[in-house]
Formats: structure tokens, sequence, C-alpha cells
């Protein structure tokens, strides 16, 4: 599993069973089981070098049989909003650009622009993800170095890739590295804000609110079944508490008071009374 951020991948590392942590030319890797399977999860950083460099470092292990990018992507579509689930069935690298050489998103001499999922891979990715009962739509995901927040851009874009439904700094390039290698490529990515930024909200706040997402739902519950959680501070101290991040019910918190808010589609409240935190 490769991550560009580590908030993205807090809800994968809660439910990593047996975990290690290595650090690879700087980059930090932890290893571990889900549901019995051996796992790695590569936090790569953002844009497209770091997460091919992550893709080759885990591509050289002779165990790895899957490779999955998971994380965030702004929409491209209208029909598309926060907190919908987009599981990529194609990847095209939006920025790249070598007129008159050959046409625009189209890798020189390569006479390729577009990747595709393995189609397994990206069955079983869609299947887990439809389960979570967000909004889930199989399409295509275009990676750039540019982090997108003008209309404009968007709009023309989504114009000239046509079928792209988001856009994100990695996973085309990642889907590119997988191919070389011949190794099953699938990718998961939730959507932080809207075509038309009608719907914006701060994106650091965004990925601390759904790191939760790709662990914790996925795995079908968030708080494990227990109905509140009341957290002291020297609790709070710690990384994980009952199977809730604390980090997410702080950061709600702090953005919206003492007023009760629930978390992006998800079955977990927010409320604080006096020293402890509560969560239903």
């Amino acid at each position: 599993i490769i991550d560009a951020m580590d908030t993205e991948a807090s809800g994968i590392l809660e439910i990593l069973k047996e975990k290690k942590h290595n650090i690879i030319g700087s980059k930090h890797v932890y290893s571990g089981k889900i549901n019995e399977k051996p796992v790695a999860v590569f936090i790569s950083g953002c844009g497209k070098v770091n997460a091919a460099f992550g893709a080759t470092i885990l591509l050289t292990q002779s165990t790895i049989k899957n490779v999955v990018m998971i994380g965030v992507a702004g929409a491209l579509k209208n029909n598309l909003n926060i907190g919908d689930i987009i599981i990529g069935n194609s990847f095209v690298q939006h920025d790249m650009d070598a007129r008159p050489l050959c046409k625009r998103f189209e890798i020189p001499y390569e006479k390729e622009s577009i990747f595709y999922a393995d189609n397994t891979l990206h069955q079983a990715i869609y299947n887990a993800a439809e389960k979570t009962g967000r909004k889930t739509i199989s399409g295509q995901v275009a990676s750039g170095d540019l982090f997108l927040s003008n209309i404009n851009q968007k709009k023309e874009l989504a114009t000239e890739l046509g079928d792209a439904l988001c856009v994100d700094m990695e996973t085309a390039a990642v889907a590119q590295a997988c191919k070389f290698a011949n190794i099953p490529f699938g990718a998961a990515r939730i959507i932080s804000d809207a075509s038309d930024n009608s719907a914006h909200i701060d994106f650091n706040t965004f990925v601390k609110e759904t790191g939760i997402l790709c662990g914790h739902d996925y795995d079908g519950h968030l708080i494990q079944d227990k109905a509140y959680l009341r957290y002291t501070e020297e609790q709070l101290k710690r990384d994980w508490i009952g199977g809730a991040h604390w980090g997410v019910i702080k950061a709600v918190h702090e953005s919206f008071g003492d007023t009760n808010i629930e978390l992006l589609g998800s079955s977990c409240w927010l409320a604080k009374n006096r020293q402890n935190w509560f969560v239903k």
C-alpha cells in the first residue's frame, strides 16, 4: 500500500497487526498483517517522483504481489461530492505534454498515455469501498505535480481529458511503475474538494478527518461495539484509543467548538464535557 502522507495512512496503520517500522532512503515503511495477510505500507511523500520511488522500493521486493495506492483527490466532475470514493480503473499523467513530439498526455517515444488497473484487484477494492455505504464510482484518475485549486484549470483539464473523474499528484506514476514491473495495481481515492470549489474545505483538516476512512471503514466499523469512549488527558497522549484516532476527534472539535458534528459520512460523533472526550 502506498500513501503520500502519514495522515492518509492512519486508518491502515491502526489495523496493521505485528507492525514493524523501517526507514528506507528517509521514507517510512511499515510492515505487518491485515486479516492474517502480509502487508507493507510505504509513506511516499507528495508528487510523482516520490510516488515512483516508493513503488520502486516495494517492487524490488520479491514478496510483493499487488500494489494499491490510497489517499485523497480533487473532483473534476460536477456529480462528485466530498467523501465520495473513486476506484481507479485507468490512470493518466495530466501534466505530461511533449507537443509537438507527440499528443498531449502521451509519454514521448513510448506511445502510451493511459495505464490500467488490474481487473481482479480493481473489483476487490470496489467491493470493499461499497461496504462503507459511501457513493463509490469506478473511473479514471489523473495525476500531476500540480495542486489544482483554480476552477478554470479544473474545467480545462476535465474537457481535455474527457474521462477523468478526479485529480491527484501520485497515482498515475505508481500505475506506470507497476506496469513496467508486471505487478497488479489498483487505487482508491476519496474526494476532498468539489469540481467548482463550492464545497471547498481546508485540505489539511480534511486529510486529518478522513485518515480513518481507508482503515476503519473498509474494515467495517469505527468504534467496534463501544457505544461511548471517554478520553482523559493521559489517554489523549496515546496515538490510538479503542479503535478511534484521537487526532481526528480533536481536529474536528477545534474546528467546530462544542457543536456536535458528524464525521464525514461515518457513525462517529463528537462532544466535549469538562475534561473528557466522548465519542458515540
